[in-house]
């Protein structure tokens, strides 16, 4: 679920496969993706529509905490434009 405010988005939905903390220069970033939607096509094939998420701070209070098909909510200040174009799909 993806739900647009004036402030952010907020995100809901699962963990599409385990947290990654990754080195980003001097700093480290927790990085996952959220399966947000999920829709049959046509050919009734599942279809699902993720988004990235990188966390920039707190990571201690997360590392090896999440995994995979845990459900999560997220609030974010902003999507980024391949994020926005899938966001539009939707709507």
């Amino acid at each position: 679920m993806i739900i647009k405010t004036s402030t952010g988005v907020l995100l809901h939905g699962t963990l599409a496969k385990d947290p990654e903390i990754r080195n980003a220069g001097q700093k480290q970033v927790l990085k996952f993706d959220i399966k947000v939607h999920s829709v049959k096509n046509a050919a009734g094939n599942w279809e699902g529509l993720y988004v990235q998420v990188n966390v920039w701070h707190g990571l201690e209070q997360w590392d090896g905490m999440l995994q995979k098909g845990d459900y999560v909510t997220v609030y974010a200040r902003e999507l980024k434009a391949d994020d926005e174009q899938l966001y539009r799909a939707l709507t």
